[in-house]
């Protein structure tokens, strides 16, 4: 196998071709191992990994991640098996919070199947771990997640929202307000047939009091995806104000988008456009929404069109009155999220 990768990593070389990272990386870990380096990883180490893991969901291609993070949950599994002098709790919190952003990444792709048995591990290893916040958290951002699937499962959101939510008792936790998002977002976009249309002022005032009591260091992480700082909070908010329809949507939009700054990645940037969109068509200027929606989707490069984005472009869809679909810029949105 190790002379095979050498052979690959060679041709690659010599033809410009794509280097064949994820076999080199096998090299690597099997030299790796030979040396025992990884002996030398503290929980720190690991910690540091997750937590770098945790920003890059945000910002890398899903795909490109996929790969990184196999690595590193092996490296983590064999850690388990073989170092008994590492604090076997905080291992399994790192796998858990590894399995986690798994998960995301793979339903970022469109992969809700196989999502869902990396969230199963996930909840296995945080409940093994004993860290009622991770706990809480797995479940609850499971739950937003949920509301992403091609045809979501309302009773399974609602189910792992009310898990969180037990879980934490009268604790404040980002969980919660990770459930309580994931439950209002699955509400909001469920008929009031089925259940859903739920009061807008109950919703909001819900989560701003949820947000209200999260402990400081929860408002003040700004990288990892388990923070919830000011700027998430602008964020989820306007989400769920124009999921909602609000009258301030639009003004909640603003304030989201002044939040991101000139330096959002590209894909908070898109997200913040189809949110405007939506109050545009809302406003009856539904031609100026489509066609936003449109430049927005068609500007990121293909590797960060994900499930999140094809989400809010069928949004605008939706959103858009019966006569404006047959509109070119409704066609070509159609077209690019079919």
């Amino acid at each position: 196998m190790e002379r095979r990768t050498i052979m690959q990593l060679l041709a690659a070389l010599g033809t410009g071709a794509t280097l064949p990272l994820d076999a080199l990386e096998t090299l690597r870990a099997t030299f790796d191992r030979a040396v025992d380096s990884a002996g030398e990883h503290a929980l720190e180490d690991w910690e540091q990994i997750a937590h770098q893991h945790a920003y890059d969901i945000r910002v890398e291609p899903p795909t490109a991640l996929i790969g990184k993070l196999a690595v590193d949950v092996a490296d983590v599994r064999q850690a388990l098996e073989t170092r008994p002098d590492i604090d076997r709790n905080g291992l399994q919190r790192v796998g858990a919070q590894l399995a986690a952003i798994m998960a995301m990444a793979l339903a970022e792709t469109g992969e809700f199947w196989e999502s869902r048995r990396w969230w199963r591990t996930a909840r296995i290893a945080a409940d093994a771990s004993g860290d009622l916040d991770l706990r809480v958290w797995v479940r609850g951002r499971n739950a937003l997640i949920e509301t992403g699937a091609p045809r979501p499962a309302i009773v399974s959101v609602l189910r792992l929202a009310s898990e969180a939510e037990h879980l934490a008792g009268d604790r404040p936790s980002v969980g919660v307000a990770e459930a309580w998002f994931g439950r209002s977002v699955a509400l909001a976009v469920t008929p009031a047939s089925a259940g859903g249309n739920p009061a807008p002022g109950d919703v909001l005032g819900r989560y701003d009091d949820i947000a209200s009591r999260l402990p400081a260091e929860v408002t003040g992480e700004h990288t990892a995806i388990w923070g919830w700082p000011a700027e998430r909070h602008t964020s989820s908010r306007a989400t769920l104000a124009v999921l909602l329809g609000v009258p301030t949507a639009h003004d909640e939009v603003a304030r989201q988008i002044a939040a991101d700054g000139p330096g959002a990645d590209p894909r908070s940037v898109a997200t913040g456009v189809m949110k405007k969109s939506v109050c545009l068509i809302n406003a009856s200027e539904a031609p100026q929404g489509l066609t936003d929606a449109v430049n927005a989707y068609t500007r990121l490069p293909s590797e960060h069109r994900t499930t999140s984005i094809t989400w809010w472009a069928r949004q605008v869809m939706l959103t858009a009155p019966e006569q404006t679909r047959s509109l070119p810029a409704a066609e070509e949105l159609r077209a690019l999220t079919a």
